[in-house]
């Protein structure tokens, strides 16, 4: 699914009438000059390819024309290096000179982004990563990285990669918890859609959920499992064929759910289950004698004496092994006329690399 607006370029570059850098004196003037906002302003923004996020907006050229994509682009890269978060991010742009003139915003009447449509393009990209493999933003980002060890002469003969484990914000849940919240997760769902059976009510009140997860013996346990699969294996079957319920996030999750856990014991189930349905790509993994929900990461850094950049990254489930991080940044590394070193550390050997 489309953003709703139609492509354009942002071409109002111009300053206008009403620009705020009018109002500066020449002492404000010059501090903003000599600041971080005049080097994002002239060498990283002018650089963000607007184009690369024209697929994520709707073909009809009389829709309402989309708010500026380099915008979009240019705060997200601004609230990573300030660890913001989006509000903060959004109040920056509202108020802090710096972040209009980095953005080039200045002659806007009003900043157009807003905590809605940060969250409605965010949401288009993952999307789009979904459905075609792409990671537009993770390109972008890669695509400036390779200009800045231009600008750096950072010659990149020698490169540099780390993975690492990335928390979920998720809690780790027992196996009756991933159960129990999914089918509730569901019930919810049909609860305020159209009108759900009277079995499944109990399911709506909190007591009905600690009776179950917090009062269980460990003789309980394997019983109330059953249980709660049964309910969910009839909400299955009762709903597959709505077409509203069966097109929802939460019923698509119960069918993995079930298919993951039905018949099996502990033992049996897979790290790359289901762990939360509040985030359903997070997998388990158990390294060395540490327990992790989440993902992991690769980062592939270029250096040389004097300088060093991050020219790519990549986000698996922690599942994902390091020999296969190695495979896929090696068949990504352009064709050298020198030959290139890579660091690692053993647990990125393989016989196949």
């Amino acid at each position: 699914r489309r953003l709703p607006m139609s492509f354009h370029l942002n071409n109002a570059q111009q300053m206008a009438i009403h620009d705020s850098l009018y109002n500066l004196t020449e002492r404000e003037m010059k501090h903003l000059m000599s600041s971080w906002a005049e080097t994002f302003s002239k060498k990283i923004f002018p650089f963000i390819e607007e184009d690369r996020f024209s697929v994520l907006y709707s073909d009809n050229p009389a829709s309402r024309p989309n708010n500026p994509a380099n915008v979009y682009f240019g705060l997200l890269i601004l609230r990573e290096i300030f660890n913001q978060s989006d509000e903060e991010a959004l109040n920056s742009l509202m108020f802090d000179i710096r972040y209009q003139h980095a953005l080039h915003t200045t002659s806007f009447q009003e900043q157009p982004v807003s905590k809605n449509s940060l969250t409605n393009f965010r949401a288009a990209v993952y999307r789009y990563n979904q459905e075609y493999g792409v990671d537009l933003i993770q390109q972008e980002i890669e695509a400036h990285a390779q200009q800045f060890s231009k600008l750096l002469n950072i010659e990149g003969k020698t490169v540099r990669m780390d993975s690492l484990m990335v928390s979920s914000s998720c809690r780790k849940l027992s196996r009756l918890e991933i159960i129990y919240s999914t089918v509730a997760r569901l019930i919810k769902v049909i609860d305020k859609n159209t009108t759900l059976p009277e079995y499944f009510k109990p399911y709506l009140e909190e007591s009905h959920y600690n009776d179950t997860i917090y009062r269980s013996r460990d003789k309980d346990l394997n019983s109330k499992i059953k249980r709660v699969l049964k309910d969910g294996l009839k909400l299955y079957l009762l709903y597959r064929k709505d077409k509203e319920i069966s097109k929802t996030e939460e019923f698509k999750l119960l069918a993995r759910m079930l298919k993951e856990q039905k018949g099996k014991s502990s033992k049996n189930i897979s790290p790359n289950s289901l762990q939360n349905p509040t985030d359903p790509d997070a997998t388990y993994r158990k390294k060395g004698k540490k327990k992790h929900l989440g993902y992991t990461a690769n980062i592939v850094e270029k250096f040389d004496d004097k300088n060093r950049m991050i020219t790519g990254y990549d986000l698996q489930k922690n599942t994902y092994s390091d020999q296969k991080f190695a495979q896929d940044t090696i068949s990504k590394l352009p064709v050298e006329k020198d030959r290139v070193t890579a660091l690692v550390d053993g647990a990125y050997f393989s016989e196949d690399i």
